[in-house]
């Protein structure tokens, strides 16, 4: 395993999220489920909208007041709850967001969307190695991943996040319950945690493909 190259394992973890082909057929994604905080009992609704490449809305329902965010490829914006006007997301926040909206074919040609990976070889977890990935972004992020060598599907990915002290502190986030949605695999439930202790969960319920979500959706709107 040691003896593998990146982009042997890249092409191996495209194959496992179900080759190109399936990969490419995506142009939208709309997911529902819940976000899950158990340290303070708190369970919320969402809906996630993404377009290729860059593209990407969330409604999330929290005590009865829908709180929007979205990225329309440029600009990161969420709606005001007092005005119910959309303002645009400043700094870190932005950076996240704009993170988070990355095309999902992005393996497919890592170099043009930023993303530089190297292969640190191998980890045991629980009596078991894992295949370990740096993955650095052009906007100076950067997370880790584990990889099962068996299915080449991710475990578990290491970041970092400013907790509520505005103190820097890793997360594990460990990917599960993946499953087939028209040929591309996917996890279904995102549990991470910090400082050891479970602080979010995240599932999704259904997964719709290709609905032809318009631009609009995603835009920056008052």
């Amino acid at each position: 395993m040691s003896g593998q190259t990146i982009d042997e394992i890249l092409k191996e973890m495209i194959q496992a999220q179900g080759g190109k082909a399936a990969i490419e057929k995506i142009k939208d994604m709309t997911i529902t489920g819940t976000i899950e905080v158990p340290q303070q009992e708190l369970s919320v609704s969402f809906t996630q909208y993404k377009k290729e490449p860059d593209k990407r809305r969330i409604e999330m329902k929290v005590m009865g007041r829908v709180q929007v965010q979205g990225f329309d490829g440029k600009t990161a914006w969420e709606l005001n709850p007092q005005t119910e006007k959309a303002v645009e997301i400043p700094g870190e926040d932005a950076t996240d967001i704009k993170r988070g909206s990355l095309a999902l074919g992005w393996m497919l040609n890592p170099k043009k969307y930023g993303i530089s990976l190297v292969f640190k070889g191998r980890k045991k977890i629980d009596g078991k190695y894992y295949l370990v990935l740096d993955q650095a972004y052009s906007d100076g992020g950067k997370v880790t991943l584990y990889v099962d060598p068996e299915t080449y599907l991710t475990f578990m990915i290491k970041s970092k996040m400013l907790d509520e002290m505005m103190v820097e502190v890793e997360t594990e986030t460990f990917l599960s319950d993946y499953k087939s949605i028209k040929g591309y695999i996917m996890a279904h439930k995102m549990i991470s945690y910090l400082r050891g202790k479970e602080y979010m969960r995240i599932i999704y319920k259904k997964v719709k493909l290709n609905t032809r979500l318009r631009d609009h959706l995603f835009m920056m709107q008052n």
